[in-house]
């Protein structure tokens, strides 16, 4: 007679489930961490910024008793900042609840659960928003022919599992939309659900599910690409982002110019000497040289720079940890560091002192008829929101550089 096998005890062994539940995703949210916020100059219409765009260039020099010069006088402009609305929202419903309502039933309660990966999600997107330039294009399609395999330039925004739009770029005309991300397979390939995609060019791009529409509006922030730029957004990418950047276009006001060094799309090597003409060329333009903290590349970069420079004997080699524990090696003073949502072949130097965060609330949970989760209607489930108003915005534009086309 046979004994005891596990096949055949199975249904009375316990589940051991090794808790907690891993994490199979990069949380860092280095931009957050750098960017100054503004909770209270930004409400109503958003946030309204003088500037001076000339000064009042009244002096000369005379003989004796000569005429004084004619008085002159400094020249205003005004720049906009208007708040855009980002959400996030759970739904769990009544049996979901009660059956883990106990740890020992479960890892997390639901709703701490969904409320969890929705923040983090939500922060993800955010970020990956606070590094794009208005257009909400999240990766530019290549060549896709009758496949669930879709081409693109770069997946690094993309995520397993989101809910995404294939549009024309400039206008937002319908490719295939309300489709679901399934795999992440390489670095310029992913997969998608549904019915094959007939076909994708470079006109193309992938949106997070209705962040732009049809007819062209797109209701992204403002990003660093958008700011730390000598084009207005909508040109970046011949795109549907704004057609100025706050409202300022820089064929009517050239002084709207970000340092923008770049090889005109063909990727070089790092240099030392480009950094170099960077630096320079943003101190030449705002006379902020010495107000810049930091720089922003890709991971690739990054380990680039490392290279180049390690043979420096004044170089440890080791890089330094800054508070929040992200890594960054130096350049000049300043810092250099990594992330993940950094646009390729790219490294930013924003001047902190005048990028800012403009905030009508913190995010939060939308509690305004006094509770957290609200009935979702006709069925046994409850739905919770989160929302966050608010836009990224500069008050010197010349006080930031990016350097550009940056071999890996």
């Amino acid at each position: 007679m046979a004994g005891a096998t596990r096949s055949t005890i199975s249904a009375a062994l316990k589940e051991d489930y090794q808790g907690p539940i891993r994490k199979q995703f990069n949380e860092k949210k280095l931009i957050m961490k750098l960017l100054r916020r503004n909770r209270k100059d930004f409400g109503g219409d958003g946030a309204y910024i003088p500037l001076m765009t000339q000064r009042s260039h009244s002096h000369g020099a005379r003989a004796e008793s000569g005429t004084l010069p004619t008085a002159g006088n400094v020249s205003m402009k005004e720049t906009t900042i208007q708040a855009k609305f980002n959400y996030a929202k759970i739904m769990v419903t009544g049996p979901s609840r009660a059956v883990a309502r106990k740890d020992k039933y479960a890892f997390a309660r639901t709703l701490k659960l969904e409320i969890m990966s929705a923040v983090e999600s939500f922060s993800d997107d955010f970020c990956r928003q606070l590094y794009g330039d208005g257009s909400g294009v999240v990766a530019t399609c290549g060549t896709t022919s009758s496949s669930n395999t879709v081409v693109v330039g770069d997946t690094r925004n993309l995520r397993e599992g989101q809910q995404i739009d294939i549009r024309v770029i400039n206008g937002g005309a319908d490719v295939v939309t309300n489709r679901t991300v399934d795999a992440i397979l390489s670095d310029t390939t992913f997969t998608i659900s549904g019915a094959t995609v007939s076909t994708t060019a470079t006109s193309h791009g992938v949106f997070i599910k209705d962040n732009a529409t049809t007819a062209g509006a797109v209701h992204e922030i403002m990003g660093i690409q958008g700011i730390i730029n000598d084009q207005n957004p909508d040109d970046i990418k011949t795109s549907s982002a704004p057609a100025s950047l706050q409202g300022l276009d820089v064929a009517t006001y050239p002084f709207w110019k970000a340092s923008r060094l770049h090889n005109s799309g063909v990727n070089r090597d790092l240099s030392l000497e480009l950094l170099h003409d960077l630096l320079i060329d943003v101190d030449k333009k705002s006379g902020t040289g010495d107000g810049l903290s930091a720089m922003i590349t890709t991971h690739e970069i990054w380990k680039r720079y490392g290279l180049l420079v390690t043979p420096d004997r004044r170089y440890t080699g080791s890089p330094n940890i800054f508070d929040g524990g992200w890594k960054y090696l130096e350049f000049d003073g300043l810092k250099i560091f990594f992330d993940k949502m950094c646009p390729a072949n790219t490294i930013f130097l924003p001047n902190f002192d005048h990028l800012t965060l403009y905030e009508e609330s913190d995010i939060r949970w939308s509690e305004e008829d006094g509770s957290l989760l609200k009935f979702e209607g006709s069925t046994d489930a409850y739905i919770a929101f989160l929302v966050y108003y608010s836009n990224l915005g500069t008050d010197y534009r010349r006080a930031h550089g990016v350097l550009e086309d940056i071999s890996h």
